[in-house]
Formats: structure tokens, sequence, C-alpha cells
């Protein structure tokens, strides 16, 4: 009888040791370099849109972002939130096979949260035109702050 056991729970062990180590966790290998060849990023608050500049280190930002998108998040309402960056992304971006996201990025959105508890997201558009969020593995705080420093100055 207690052999038959350590058969059965064997199969469950191995799949929670692949869970713990990160096993389901598909972002792109470092050296898998995606490429962004030119990017517009503008920031929309209420009715009011500027447009920022792209320095090197925030363009970097971005690449890992991408590198690192390892999970659909779900779909996302048809709203928009109140305050956003959005990246138009020209020619597109094309992602790696391994990643999660299967078609080329032209337009990407992250949120700017409205109280220090509410998560900053990350929305890709996808063929059919509908946001859709996605998790990554990179901090999204970097970009954020590296973008609202260009808002001021």
């Amino acid at each position: 009888m207690l052999f038959s056991r350590k058969y059965i729970l064997f199969p469950y062990l191995i799949f929670l040791l692949f869970l713990i180590k990160g096993g389901l966790v598909h972002a792109a290998p470092p050296d898998q370099v995606i490429s962004i060849q030119e990017v517009e990023i503008s920031y929309h608050q209420s009715n009011k849109i500027d447009l920022i500049k792209t320095p090197a280190p925030v363009q970097y930002e971005i690449q890992e972002i991408l590198r690192n998108v390892y999970q659909l998040g779900g779909l996302t309402s048809i709203q928009l939130p109140s305050q956003y960056f959005q990246f138009h992304f020209s020619p597109a971006v094309v992602m790696p096979p391994i990643s999660p996201i299967g078609h080329p990025i032209q337009e990407m959105i992250v949120s700017v949260p409205q109280t220090r508890f509410e998560p900053t997201r990350l929305y890709i558009r996808n063929t059919q035109n509908q946001w859709i969020e996605y998790r990554t593995t990179r901090s999204l705080s970097i970009l954020l702050a590296q973008l609202q420093e260009n808002i001021t100055s």
C-alpha cells in the first residue's frame, strides 16, 4: 500500500518542483535581442496629449520589458485608463518565437497608477485592435519613472 502511494505522489512532486523552479515562465533568452528602430511616445491624461522625447535609456528599458513578457494577463476592458503612456513603434517590433505575443507589436500602453496600491499595467494592441494585458518579469516602475522625468523636464 505504501509502495503504490510513492508512485502516485512522485509525478505531483516533479510538477511542483517544475513550478517552483520557474519552468513555466517563458521570457525570451538573453541572447534574443528585440530591436526597436523608432518609437513615438505620448502621454495621455484626461483629454490632453503630450509628446515625449525618447532617450536611449528609455528605448533600452522598453526592449527589456518586451523581452521579459512571459504571460498573457487577460483581455482588457473597452475603456482605457485615465492616465497612460502610449508607444507607437515604426516599424513594428518583431517578437522572438518563444514570446507569448504571437504578432509584431505596433502599439503598447503602460498605465499610470492612480493610487500607490494600484499596479502598473502593460497593454499591447493585437491584430484585431484590442488592448490585451500582458505580464512581464521586468518592473514597469523604472520605465514609468524615466518617462515621468521627461514630462517635467
